[in-house]
Protein backbone atom coordinates (compact mmCIF):
# COMPACT_ATOMS: atom_id res chain seq x y z
CA UNK A 1 0.00 0.00 0.00
CA UNK A 2 1.09 3.61 -0.53
CA UNK A 3 2.76 5.63 2.22
CA UNK A 4 0.08 8.32 2.14
CA UNK A 5 -3.55 8.73 1.13
CA UNK A 6 -5.28 11.85 -0.26
CA UNK A 7 -8.45 12.82 1.61
CA UNK A 8 -10.88 15.27 0.00
CA UNK A 9 -11.77 18.33 2.06
CA UNK A 10 -15.57 18.58 1.90
CA UNK A 11 -15.90 21.55 4.27
CA UNK A 12 -13.55 24.17 5.67
CA UNK A 13 -11.47 22.74 8.51
CA UNK A 14 -9.00 24.24 10.93
CA UNK A 15 -5.47 22.92 10.34
CA UNK A 16 -4.94 22.30 14.08
CA UNK A 17 -8.16 20.26 14.20
CA UNK A 18 -7.14 18.23 11.14
CA UNK A 19 -3.81 17.43 12.81
CA UNK A 20 -5.56 16.43 16.05
CA UNK A 21 -8.10 14.23 14.25
CA UNK A 22 -5.38 12.54 12.19
CA UNK A 23 -3.39 11.78 15.34
CA UNK A 24 -0.05 12.63 13.73
CA UNK A 25 2.67 15.07 14.77
CA UNK A 26 2.28 18.62 13.47
CA UNK A 27 5.63 18.52 11.67
CA UNK A 28 4.65 15.33 9.81
CA UNK A 29 1.35 16.89 8.74
CA UNK A 30 3.15 19.98 7.41
CA UNK A 31 5.78 17.82 5.68
CA UNK A 32 3.01 16.07 3.74
CA UNK A 33 0.95 19.25 3.27
CA UNK A 34 3.37 22.18 2.90
CA UNK A 35 0.79 24.36 1.13
CA UNK A 36 -1.39 24.49 4.24
CA UNK A 37 0.44 27.41 5.83
CA UNK A 38 -2.75 29.25 6.86
CA UNK A 39 -4.89 28.34 9.88
CA UNK A 40 -7.84 27.04 7.81
CA UNK A 41 -8.06 24.60 4.89
CA UNK A 42 -10.76 25.88 2.56
CA UNK A 43 -13.04 23.38 0.86
CA UNK A 44 -13.95 25.67 -2.04
CA UNK A 45 -10.43 25.26 -3.41
CA UNK A 46 -10.94 21.51 -3.99
CA UNK A 47 -8.16 20.73 -1.53
CA UNK A 48 -6.93 17.33 -0.44
CA UNK A 49 -5.14 16.46 2.78
CA UNK A 50 -2.31 13.96 2.48
CA UNK A 51 -2.09 11.62 5.46
CA UNK A 52 0.00 8.55 6.24
CA UNK A 53 -1.82 5.40 5.12
CA UNK A 54 -2.46 4.19 8.66
CA UNK A 55 -3.88 7.53 9.78
CA UNK A 56 -6.33 8.20 6.95
CA UNK A 57 -8.98 5.91 8.46
CA UNK A 58 -8.27 7.31 11.93
CA UNK A 59 -8.82 10.83 10.59
CA UNK A 60 -12.08 9.92 8.85
CA UNK A 61 -13.38 8.07 11.91
CA UNK A 62 -12.44 10.90 14.28
CA UNK A 63 -13.94 13.48 11.92
CA UNK A 64 -17.22 11.58 11.83
CA UNK A 65 -17.28 11.39 15.65
CA UNK A 66 -16.42 15.10 15.86
CA UNK A 67 -19.27 15.99 13.51
CA UNK A 68 -21.77 13.89 15.45
CA UNK A 69 -20.61 15.23 18.82
CA UNK A 70 -20.77 18.83 17.68
CA UNK A 71 -23.78 18.47 15.35
CA UNK A 72 -21.77 20.14 12.61
CA UNK A 73 -21.39 19.42 8.95
CA UNK A 74 -17.65 19.98 8.73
Amino acid sequence: HPYFVAIDVDNDIDVALAIKLAEIPEDEFHSLNPSFNKPVILSNANQQILLPFGHAEIFQSNLKKFRLKNCLSI
